[in-house]
């Protein structure tokens, strides 16, 4: 039995992302504190009007290659997944469906965050 703090125990958020043109139903931990730094970045690089429509367009190519690099590490720690084709797998779903899985970055590593992306 723990003396952990009920606060300090970390749960699995389920999200909901459409994957090649069907719902699947994910539970992903959040980051690890190591990548908050670049997660940070992300957040300044995302546009601060909620009208902007164009969040593509706003990213640079080093934004996109971080945040595919937390992507990875988020499904790669909630999932323990360590062999080769499982993360060759991934990096491409990942790759392929890189702005579907933005809000859920955005959802499961900030609090009371709703879907705005």
């Amino acid at each position: 039995m723990s003396n952990m703090p009920e606060s300090f125990k970390i749960y699995k958020e389920k999200v909901t992302v459409s994957v090649n043109g069907k719902d699947e139903i994910y539970e992903l931990f959040p980051l690890s504190g190591v990548h908050y730094g670049k997660f940070m970045n992300v957040l300044k690089a995302m546009p601060k009007d909620e009208n902007d429509t164009d969040i593509i367009g706003k990213f640079s190519e080093d934004d996109v290659k971080v945040i595919h690099m937390l992507l990875m590490h988020m499904f790669k720690d909630s999932y323990n997944l360590t062999s080769p084709d499982d993360i060759r797998n991934l990096d491409l779903t990942i790759s392929k469906n890189l702005f579907a899985f933005l809000p859920v970055l955005l959802q499961v590593n900030l609090p009371n965050v709703e879907e705005k992306v």
